[in-house]
């Protein structure tokens, strides 16, 4: 089985079947690294994917510094 094949316009044509095991759609947008001899696509994490599972609690703390220096005195 052909896993990849280049077309003459320089793209790479993935078979749909890798395409739907993986759950990419059309119009994602994917990071592409090349590492050492291997090309490596990863669907680019939008903000919604990055705080997934993110149950909103957030306890800020509060940090002393020290005292102002320099430019930071008003």
């Amino acid at each position: 089985m052909k896993i990849v094949e280049k077309l003459d316009d320089g793209f790479l044509k993935i078979p749909n079947n890798i395409i739907d095991e993986i759950g990419w759609k059309t119009n994602d947008e994917l990071n592409i690294q090349i590492c050492a001899d291997k090309l490596v696509l990863e669907k680019r994490k939008n903000i919604k994917d990055l705080f997934d599972g993110y149950d909103g609690k957030y306890n800020p703390e509060e940090f002393d510094w020290g005292e102002a220096e320099g430019k930071e005195i008003f």
